[in-house]
């Protein structure tokens, strides 16, 4: 059952019991299955080839990064368009599905 649809169990009640129980159970094959699983197993292995291949990626925020007026979100807007430059390179989209998908089988 994808997450977020509206469900709920029903049983038929036992006119001869004097207390009814119910017991549901639900089943869903899409825990872990989603944009967003997908899309950090991007980020995570694109952050780890950056972190060793991309020596700016490692570097220090700059000291006055919070006084500058607009520069500091230039500089956030550039590091962040980098890194999803780099998300977008077919090589490191292949090996995020892989990563993915192997996370996605050994948690079943």
């Amino acid at each position: 059952m994808p997450r977020g649809v509206i469900h709920f169990g029903k049983t038929m009640p036992d006119p001869k019991a004097k207390v009814q129980h119910s017991l549901h159970a639900t089943l869903s094959n899409q825990q872990h299955n989603s944009w967003v699983d997908l899309i950090r197993a991007n980020f995570e292995q694109t952050m780890a080839k950056m972190t060793k291949n991309d020596p700016a990626v490692r570097g220090a925020l700059p000291i006055n990064l919070f006084s500058e007026s607009g520069k500091s979100k230039e500089k956030l807007s550039a590091m962040i368009d980098r890194v999803a430059d780099s998300m977008k390179e077919n090589e490191q989209m292949q090996q995020a599905i892989w990563k993915w998908q192997s996370r996605f089988l050994f948690r079943r």
